[in-house]
């Protein structure tokens, strides 16, 4: 939710995402995502009401993206950026060549079009999208996460996924707390909203 951490972004293509650390027990850490922020998520269910506290589940276990880990993009057929975006991380395309908007965007890792390791890396995110795609579902969640508090699970959409606020993940002081978010369509972070980390949620166990 990487987009989208590490592991989060590694599923995703995000831009001018932000994190401030704060004391993960008394305030949490918070991800600023910014307007058009769009993130790849997976295949999913039923769609239900609008959720506010979770019940606790039992911990998923993590999503491995293996060499997919350092990328913050992955792309198949052409990547294009506008404006000053910020990459942190890798940048892959396979297959394709057209990489384009860098300048005035920024990637702060490296670049690999059509060679061995974006092969490798989108071999690997599209196991790890499987991987997440096939998790049983713990809950159904709304089409509209602003104002929610989720525990550890795999929370499911039939269709499309919103974010126009502040989204809550508490992981319970498990800091392996694993989120998996899998969506029928598509996300929309409007501008402002944002993804708080508390009592051990770590960005880099979000799908």
């Amino acid at each position: 939710m990487s987009t989208v951490g590490r592991r989060v972004s590694g599923l995703s293509s995000l831009s001018q995402q932000s994190l401030v650390d704060h004391n993960p027990r008394r305030h949490g850490r918070r991800i600023a995502l910014s307007t058009g922020a769009a993130l790849s998520l997976v295949a999913a269910g039923s769609l239900a009401t609008a959720l506010f506290a979770s019940p606790a589940f039992a911990v998923p276990s993590s999503v491995d993206l293996g060499s997919a880990t350092s990328y913050a993009v992955i792309g198949g057929s052409t990547i294009t950026n506008t404006g000053p975006s910020v990459i942190t991380g890798d940048l892959a395309l396979d297959p394709g060549s057209a990489v384009t908007g860098f300048p005035p965007g920024t990637i702060t890792g490296a670049t690999n079009v059509s060679n061995a390791a974006s092969l490798a890396a989108q071999g690997d995110v599209t196991t790890a999208f499987n991987d997440a795609a096939g998790r049983s579902s713990t809950m159904s969640i709304s089409a509209d996460l602003a104002g929610s508090t989720l525990t550890p699970g795999v929370y499911t959409a039939s269709s499309s996924m919103a974010l126009s606020g502040a989204l809550t993940l508490n992981g319970q002081g498990n800091p392996d707390a694993v989120f998996i978010f899998q969506a029928g369509s598509t996300l929309t972070t409007h501008s402002g909203s944002s993804v708080i980390l508390e009592d051990g949620a770590q960005a880099c166990h979000v799908f």
